[in-house]
């Protein structure tokens, strides 16, 4: 076993990355411990140096107070590194903890580097090849949003984490390190909607097109149910679609939905504090090139306005509000369900003026 340990050292020496989050991070009191492949290590062998063992032990105990399991778990085949990560010097990650609402500058680190990380003469693909560096942190509230994140696991990656795979997004960053902070991500909406729910997510350190940090929050509810409230709509998929710049939130929710089981729909849902708590209000939008119809609304057939498309729908609570354009006015349309109709909905609309041959013609 091959152990060595300094005072510090820059971050991009072990894992390099052009425009990387990490650029400006550094390590303090690192420990690399090399051991070889079908054994393992307990931290507190005796035939580890004493100074290094110190190093390991300071390392695993700050890790302990977030993952108590962490702290007798023997050191694997491969090459582990145990440090303080110093975040000060790095924009990037200043954004990444400043968007969690949290203030450390420093966070203890475990985790598993490439083969060749020492070898600077390797690709960078390489030298990233099975870098999985982990961090704890206490569970924290997402500023000025309605949202919580439990067990959050600070993360430093070879790949983009398994929560974004399903998401297929085209604006994430094409090459590694990703850094992250996952964990079980709660939207508490029990006194807006009655309901919880629970995300795989996580937020990402990454770049807008300008070159600035910017932090996105991304993740898929397991149970989308409830989170609009129009009879006749079915809510099939329910995405966080959030980012963090400028030093504020843009927070929203994103997906894909259903009208009576017959029309696809995309929604996204804008979150607007409001008083002690917040509100939910969707956009609806066809998911094919043919609109959306009073029809497709109230879920039954109405001759003469099934074909006429509804602009800007919008819906708050259980109210769907609409425009549209009859027989050349402007007109607002309300989609709402009276106690005890739960499918089929009620329309009203309203114009300033209208023709009344329009509705009643005769020569």
């Amino acid at each position: 076993v091959l152990a060595f340990r300094a005072a510090q050292l820059d971050f991009q020496n072990l894992i390099p990355g052009k425009g990387s989050p990490l650029t400006g991070v550094s390590i303090t009191a690192p420990t690399i411990v090399l051991v070889p492949s079908g054994m393992e290590l307990k931290p507190d062998d005796a035939s580890i140096p004493q100074g290094i063992r110190d190093n390991i032990k300071t390392v695993l105990t700050d890790l302990s107070k977030s993952q108590p399991e962490v702290k007798d778990q023997a050191i694997s085949a491969g090459i582990t590194l145990l440090a303080e990560l110093d975040i000060q010097g790095s924009s990037d990650m200043a954004a990444l903890m400043k968007s969690a609402g949290r203030t450390e500058t420093k966070l203890p680190i475990k985790g598993s580097l490439s083969a060749r990380a020492f070898d600077t003469r390797a690709s960078l693909k390489d030298r990233l090849s099975g870098v999985s560096l982990l961090s704890g942190l206490e569970a924290f509230s997402i500023p000025d949003t309605p949202v919580k994140v439990m067990k959050p696991i600070f993360t430093i990656g070879e790949k983009a984490p398994a929560a974004l795979a399903a998401l297929k997004l085209s604006d994430l960053p094409q090459s590694g390190p990703f850094v992250t902070i996952g964990g079980a991500i709660v939207l508490d909406a029990q006194k807006e909607l009655k309901k919880k729910f629970e995300f795989d997510g996580l937020l990402l350190a990454s770049r807008d097109k300008s070159g600035q940090p910017i932090i996105q929050m991304h993740g898929r509810a397991s149970e989308p149910d409830g989170i609009i409230g129009f009879g006749g709509l079915s809510v099939n998929t329910l995405d966080l679609n959030s980012s963090y710049s400028s030093k504020q939130w843009a927070f929203g929710l994103k997906g894909l939905a259903e009208l009576h089981e017959k029309k696809s729909i995309n929604y996204d849902i804008n979150v607007e504090a409001v008083g002690n708590g917040f509100s939910y209000s969707a956009i609806l939008t066809s998911s094919d090139t043919n609109g959306i119809t009073a029809k497709d609304i109230s879920g039954r057939s109405i001759p003469g306005l099934d074909v006429i498309e509804l602009q800007n729908i919008t819906v708050t609570q259980s109210l769907l509000d609409a425009q549209l354009t009859f027989a050349g006015t402007d007109a607002e349309i309300a989609a709402f369900h009276p106690k005890g109709s739960k499918d089929k909905a009620v329309l009203a609309f309203r114009a300033a003026q209208l023709d009344f041959q329009n509705l009643i013609p005769g020569k």
